[in-house]
């Protein structure tokens, strides 16, 4: 449902200020997943985005701001691309009323050093020779060093085209796993218990 809450739709000398409202399906969202994960319990968490695509994709409006780390700005900036996973906000499952007693994700910090990674992983490809870099020290400039800082970290890249970074965080007890094609998954430290991260 769209309510206008205020102004007037379709006015070009003063726009309108509105809001939506939908209902997702679980059933349609849950079918192409594992069937043991069932539906959404309290306190579970998703990543998830929604954008509103205006003038053929001149304009793009998303909920959450898509910003991700820029190797080449060395900072956090914003892009236009509703395919960063690592951008995306969280929808939180709560009770009839809304309510949730969900922790912060636990991962989220050890995933951000991963990306970091990444994307300077492949800032570094394409404006090198089209290899990957062999070491954290090549990467030197092109990451945060107070996103990497806290974290133990081993890069390997097999073959100068294909990577995996290990961050491990120990004070949330949590190893994440990126790879050169953004595959991301999480585990307890010292456990098999893998966590599939998008």
């Amino acid at each position: 449902a769209t309510k206008v809450l205020d102004g007037q739709l379709n006015d070009p000398t003063n726009g309108a200020t509105w809001c939506v409202e939908m209902a997702l399906a679980h059933a349609d969202i849950i079918a192409n997943l594992d069937p043991s994960m069932g539906p959404p319990q309290e306190g579970t968490m998703w990543r998830i985005n929604f954008s509103r695509v205006e003038k053929k994709g001149d304009i793009n409006w998303t909920w959450q701001p898509q910003r991700v780390w820029n190797p080449e700005l060395n900072c956090v900036a914003g892009f236009v691309n509703m395919h960063l996973p690592d951008a995306w906000g969280y929808l939180i499952f709560g009770d009839e009323d809304g309510n949730s007693s969900v922790e912060k994700d636990k991962t989220w910090p050890a995933r951000l050093a991963g990306m970091n990674l990444y994307y300077a992983q492949h800032f570094f490809k394409s404006k090198g020779d089209g290899k990957f870099a062999k070491s954290l020290a090549e990467l030197d400039g092109l990451v945060c060093p107070d996103i990497l800082e806290p974290f133990e970290i081993e890069l390997q890249t097999k073959c100068d085209s294909v990577f995996t970074v290990r961050v491990r965080d120990s004070v949330h007890n949590v190893e994440v796993h990126v790879n050169s094609d953004r595959g991301t998954v999480a585990c307890k430290i010292g456990t098999n218990d893998i966590w599939q991260l998008k």
